[in-house]
């Protein structure tokens, strides 16, 4: 005879959560393992080859809360559409990432196989997004969501922190913070001041805008504020870790580190992966984490882990970021807006500038445009800034 507890899990519907990205879907794993584990729910994630085994199948049939990219997903119902028979609920993660470019192709395609399933009205189908269009883009996305059926989609504005922008402009010795974007609006006047040169170099620093964001992010960092550098190529961020590595030999930066033993697995892990000299490994050394999707999983993992932790204190990340990842601080450094040549999307700054401010522990997120040189040009051709993203669900 069960008990009303047994009857109440035999009576239960599992859930099933998509996400777009590999590391979004570990991320998502480790958060919801922290939250529901110690209630008593399985938590397991599918990502990585489109394969499918064993032990992925018995995870999809079995867990009651499953994180799976949509390639992951799409494989294993092709063999076994029953494997999600008893699932009551799939959200949709990212939804602004069904599209027509090759991977949001694939997620469109296996939402639309959700859609036609013969038992599709039996659950329930959320699509979740910070940034989705609004007008006739997002009423075709919502009746496609709905199968046509009468409704409208869910917004709310709600933050959990205030966002503030503002602007780091270089003015010969040493670089204003200017707040709000106004030219009378209140500063802060030598937020960054030049270094002389040491040994025998000639030359002082900041010498480029990556110097300058790298210095502005120690300050921040040492008024106890976490900050994130956003890249928008993900090859430069691999330059960033090796300025850090430079800079902090040459002596005109200090280790963020305050505790060498908490980054010893991370260390261990990314030295077997890649290598002692690596500058991601190089750079946690010093207490900054370099991120972007190139990086082998496990090091990611241990690096994400240490974020979670409050371990590192300057975080370096590619267009990762704006795809969905979870890396949140109390300060966004954006050094620059174009993406070989041209300038990157709207819809993509308004996500990554979402990431600025940690709910709950910062009371304001500020979004700071970095600026060295070609001042003028900079303001004119990248001061476009938006207004915080709206949720819509």
């Amino acid at each position: 005879m069960l008990s009303s507890q047994d009857e109440a899990r035999s009576l239960a519907r599992r859930v099933l959560i998509v996400t777009p990205l590999r590391a979004l879907s570990a991320q998502t794993e480790r958060s919801f393992r922290k939250t529901f584990a110690p209630l008593g729910f399985s938590v397991s994630s599918l990502y990585g080859a489109s394969g499918l085994s064993a032990g992925d199948e018995d995870a999809l049939r079995t867990r009651e809360i499953i994180i799976a990219t949509p390639e992951k997903l799409d494989f294993a119902l092709r063999s076994d559409p029953s494997l999600i028979d008893d699932v009551g609920l799939i959200v949709l993660d990212e939804g602004h990432m069904i599209g027509p470019s090759e991977r949001e192709i694939r997620y469109e395609t296996l939402v639309q196989r959700l859609l036609r399933r013969a038992d599709a009205a039996d659950r329930r189908i959320i699509c979740l997004s910070a940034i989705l269009p609004s007008g006739d883009e997002l009423d075709d996305l919502t009746a496609w969501i709905r199968s046509d059926e009468p409704g409208e989609p869910v917004r709310s504005d709600w933050r959990p922190t205030r966002q503030r922008f503002g602007a780091l402009t270089w003015r010969g010795k040493d670089a204003r913070l200017r707040f709000d974007l106004d030219d009378d609006g209140p500063f802060l006047d030598k937020f960054v001041v030049e270094k002389a040169a040491l040994g025998k170099e000639k030359n002082p620093y900041p010498r480029k805008n990556s110097h300058l964001a790298l210095f502005a992010a120690w300050e921040f960092a040492s008024q106890g504020k976490r900050t994130l550098i956003f890249s928008t190529q993900a090859n430069w961020v691999e330059s960033y870790g090796k300025q850090v590595v430079n800079l902090c030999k040459r002596g005109y930066l200090g280790s963020l580190l305050d505790d060498e033993a908490s980054i010893a697995r991370a260390l261990e892990v990314g030295k077997e992966w890649l290598g002692e000299d690596h500058p991601a490994v190089a750079c946690l050394k010093q207490g900054v984490a370099i991120h972007h999707g190139r990086l082998p999983s496990p090091f990611l993992r241990e690096l994400e882990a240490l974020l979670s932790d409050g371990v590192l204190k300057v975080i370096v990340a590619s267009p990762t970021l704006s795809q969905g990842l979870n890396l949140n601080a109390a300060v966004l450094l954006v050094p620059a807006l174009y993406r070989a040549g041209e300038k990157i999307k709207g819809e993509e700054f308004a996500n990554v500038a979402g990431r600025a401010g940690r709910a709950f522990v910062d009371v304001e997120g500020l979004i700071v445009h970095v600026m060295f040189d070609n001042i003028n040009w900079r303001k004119k051709n990248g001061a476009s800034w938006l207004p915080p993203p709206k949720l819509v669900r």
